[in-house]
């Protein structure tokens, strides 16, 4: 199961941790629009054990290019709108209403 959100990153983003992520769902969107964390191909456990060995041989210069975007990924997700969208899902999920919300931060 993809994850919607990308929780994960943001995670790893605040406390400056690299990490390796799928290409595909929010969490592979996240990566791409912020060009944040190491991102390997959807379901592919050989782009994952690529990923995890790139990283292992690397790690200092995918720490460092991550710390560098994780503030950015911050400053270009201001809390409020975030928040702003998430009670738009879930007042549509009380009342049972499909939504979709396509908000890629500020630039």
């Amino acid at each position: 199961m993809a994850e919607p959100l990308g929780r994960v990153l943001f995670d790893a983003a605040e406390h400056g941790v690299p990490v390796v992520v799928s290409d595909s769902g929010g969490l592979g969107e996240v990566s791409r629009r912020f060009n944040i964390g190491v991102r390997v191909k959807a379901g592919s456990s050989e782009a994952l054990a690529e990923g995890l060995l790139h990283v292992k041989q690397h790690y200092k210069q995918t720490a460092d290019e991550f710390r560098v975007a994780a503030p950015l990924l911050f400053r270009r997700l201001p809390m409020p709108a975030y928040i702003n969208c998430i009670e738009q899902i879930i007042e549509s999920a009380s009342r049972r209403n499909p939504i979709q919300v396509n908000w890629p931060g500020t630039d």
